[in-house]
């Protein structure tokens, strides 16, 4: 290869199958590797090659899985670390100085993000101040719900214009059903477990 842009173009094309992460910084502690933002990973989506700097980071899907999830879990453990190693006092003082460490933490965490509920509405917003002061732009959004047979129908629509929009999404769900009368298991199996398989939809049943 005579320069880089051929292989800039096949880690772009990497990330857009989603056989590959990428995010421009992460920190490494004790061997783990931290994401203070996973909005900054790109995965199973297309970005343009100039956002692609050859000094960032590449990732395998399954880590991409995990820094996206308990990414402030490493993040309050690197500073409560952190305020460890800084204080040198008395053991009775070490005590104090460790509960007072993580009172920061958590004043921080609350600095960087905003929570928005109300008593009229069944939604719970958690938001970077960053992206409510126009500083930076939102590029992962994050869905949790819970409801029942009723809606399942107009959360599948709101999930629908959602997939419109993003680029890429994943979908996890978990469902809870019961009956008065029973259910058969080979009812189960054809008309449930066999087209998932089918389509290659990966789940786990328990039927009990």
């Amino acid at each position: 290869m005579l320069g880089v842009e051929a292989i800039k173009n096949a880690i772009l094309e990497a990330i857009k199958k989603g056989t590959l992460g990428y995010v421009p910084s992460m920190t490494i502690v004790s061997g783990t590797p931290v994401v203070e933002n996973p909005s900054l990973i790109s995965f199973e989506k297309s970005i343009p090659a100039d956002e692609l700097d050859l000094a960032g980071y590449l990732l395998s899907p399954s880590l991409v899985k995990k820094l996206r999830i308990i990414p402030s879990e490493n993040e309050v453990e690197t500073t409560s670390n952190q305020e460890e190693v800084d204080t040198n006092d008395t053991d009775e003082d070490n005590s104090t100085d460790d509960f007072d460490g993580a009172t920061p933490e958590i004043v921080s965490e609350e600095k960087k993000t905003i929570v928005d509920k109300s008593e009229t509405s069944s939604i719970e917003r958690i938001i970077l101040t960053d992206i409510v002061n126009g500083k930076k732009s939102a590029h992962y959004y994050k869905l949790t719900s819970v409801t029942d047979k009723s809606k399942i129908f107009e959360l599948f629509q709101v999930l629908q214009i959602l997939s419109d929009k993003a680029e890429g999404m994943t979908i996890k769900i978990e469902v809870q059903a019961n009956t008065k009368d029973k259910f058969d298991p080979s009812w189960i199996r054809n008309a449930i477990e066999e087209p998932l398989d089918e389509m290659d939809i990966q789940a786990s049943t328990r039927l009990e």
